[in-house]
């Protein structure tokens, strides 16, 4: 079975390579998702910052106009002409606030939510939004405005309350002269954060915090597993007190849903207070071979067809060729070689002429078939000898009355002297008894003991005329044709000597399965008529284990059993070898 065996081997060989591949392919197609996730978060996050910029350079625009206007300039040089020490006026800071409100709201969507003047000193002249701030306010410790009042337009981040907002500042001239500033203030709200997601950052989470909140955040719509907000907030511990700490992004974390994202501060002097952003996106894995396998379109699976069933095709066409020739052809030779020994053309079988596969099977046949030759001719030995011991026992005068007996004569009331008595009509006669050997001379000659007794026979009833002949049959299984039906003639057996010859012969002898055939045996003759007087169990039992032992014998069987049947209107008896 080489080619059968190699052939397996090539079997399970490509298996394991095609299992082996599936799996390096789902972990390469992983990691290049993986890789592909990092990079869309790094634009990710420039697309933000840069989108930060043109936010904040849109809004200095937006402001210029007020940073101009005449009203605003006027309100400011008044602010800057009273002393230092004295506060702002308040219906100075009342007109100038109403005036900002005026004109904040003619810039529509760009309207600050915040939005104030300052003087030369940075304190507030005026102010709309952000609710009422103390007189003498001022901002310019802050970053941004500082460099306002010195004629630069800046951006910044700030926080206020809890919140997070996006600072334009822009000074304003006059006579060539920086008299103040103008200070624009745009919150950072979910709204802020959910338009840039859906205009800029398609597919990705946003989110801004202040240390470890997320103050703002943005979802992208109709994305199957999107990084939510309570998500991003999980690593946000982590994050602050590694590369955030030292005011740079992190690196690409793992999200607890199985999302990407990367952490970095903002801008400005939130960034130095632990602001900053975070974007995200899912990541999608195949995981399994079977998800890759899943994912293929119906267009992939056509293309891919034909190769597919050429290669079945192929190699099952392949492995019945080896089959053929390695099991079913050796497997007819063997076959033919079978039917000859069992028809008896041949009597073993002929192992050169026999596949190589099955010589080993042949071999232990012609074993078992020497074994059972030598164990039959070692019964036929045993039963001539138990033969020779039967004929010398005194024979019983009792009708027989199950079908394994043969035809006998009753003997009458008178008996015959042994030496008057003949033998029943087609039963052959009894094997001449051996002369004893003379002992030899220098032994001393020692009497040889009488014949055990024959057990005593319950007393006969007297039948008038010639006995009665009962005849039957033992009808071997039809699983063994060849077994004739025998006729033995049946005698009155010591007990000890059947036990012997039983324990001699390894017979099992199933006292149960006796009774019970004796009592059906008796049943069947009374319902068929036939007379029982006489048949007792004793002698029923003596006939049943002389034939199970030439069955064993002949069949090489482990158990006899037997069943009562009809045949021809009279009760018989039937043996069945269990090997």
């Amino acid at each position: 079975m080489l080619l059968s065996r190699f052939w397996f081997f090539i079997l399970a060989l490509g298996a394991g390579i095609g299992i082996a591949s599936s799996v390096v392919a789902v972990r390469w197609l992983d990691g290049q998702a993986r890789q592909q996730t990092a990079m869309d978060l790094a634009r990710d996050r420039q697309e933000l910052e840069l989108l930060l910029k043109i936010d904040a350079r849109a809004r200095l625009d937006a402001i210029s106009g007020i940073a101009a206007h005449g009203d605003i300039r006027s309100a400011l040089r008044e602010a800057n002409a009273r002393g230092a020490a004295a506060e702002v006026p308040e219906s100075l800071r009342t007109r100038l606030s109403t005036r900002l409100g005026e004109l904040n709201a003619q810039l529509g969507e760009m309207a600050g939510d915040f939005i104030a003047a300052v003087d030369q000193r940075g304190i507030i002249a005026g102010q709309v939004g952000l609710g009422t701030i103390p007189a003498s306010a001022g901002l310019a410790a802050f970053p941004a405005v500082s460099r306002a009042l010195s004629g630069y337009m800046r951006d910044d981040v700030w926080t206020w309350n809890g919140e997070l907002y996006r600072i334009a500042a822009r000074p304003v001239i006059e006579g060539g002269q920086f008299i103040g500033a103008i200070i624009h203030a745009k919150r950072l709200d979910d709204a802020f954060a959910s338009r840039v997601v859906s205009n800029y950052l398609h597919g990705a989470s946003l989110g801004f915090f202040i240390r470890n909140q997320i103050v703002a955040s943005g979802m992208p719509e109709g994305v199957q597993k999107a990084p939510r907000r309570d998500e991003l907030a999980q690593v946000l511990p982590t994050v602050l007190e590694g590369p955030l700490s030292k005011g740079e992004a992190s690196d690409v974390q793992e999200l607890s849903m199985g999302g990407l994202a990367i952490y970095a501060p903002l801008v400005g002097s939130a960034g130095e207070a632990g602001c900053g952003y975070v974007v995200a996106r899912p990541l999608k894995l195949l995981a399994s071979p079977w998800a890759l396998l899943s994912s293929a379109s119906q267009e992939d699976w056509k293309a891919a067809l034909p190769t597919m069933l050429g290669a079945i095709f192929g190699l099952l066409a392949l492995g019945m060729l080896f089959v053929y020739l390695e099991r079913d052809r050796p497997l007819v030779q063997f076959r033919k070689l079978a039917q000859a020994l069992g028809k008896g053309e041949s009597e073993r079988f002929a192992l050169q002429d026999m596949p190589s596969q099955f010589r080993t099977i042949g071999s232990a046949i012609n074993d078992a078939i020497d074994r059972l030759q030598e164990q039959a001719g070692q019964a036929k030995k045993r039963a001539a000898d138990l033969n020779a011991l039967l004929s010398q026992a005194p024979s019983t005068s009792a009708p027989s009355f199950f079908g394994f007996a043969s035809s006998t004569q009753e003997a009458s009331s008178a008996s015959p002297s042994p030496s008057q008595a003949s033998p029943p009509q087609g039963a052959a006669p009894p094997p001449p008894l051996a002369s004893p050997k003379p002992a030899p001379p220098s032994s001393v000659a020692k009497p040889i003991p009488p014949p055990p007794a024959p057990p005593k026979t319950p007393p006969q009833p007297s039948l008038k005329g010639p006995a009665p002949t009962v005849t039957g049959s033992f009808q071997i299984s039809p699983l063994f044709d060849d077994e004739e039906e025998e006729r033995t003639l049946v005698s009155q057996v010591p007990q000890d000597l059947i036990r012997q010859s039983a324990r001699e012969s390894g017979l099992v002898i199933d006292e149960a399965h006796f009774r019970e055939i004796y009592e059906q045996y008796i049943a069947t003759k009374q319902q068929c008529g036939e007379s029982v007087a006489g048949l007792t169990y004793e002698k029923f039992r003596e006939q049943l284990l002389r034939n199970q032992e030439k069955i064993q014998k002949t069949h090489g069987a482990t158990k006899v059993r037997f069943t009562v049947y009809l045949k021809d209107g009279k009760a018989s008896l039937k043996a069945t070898p269990i090997k």
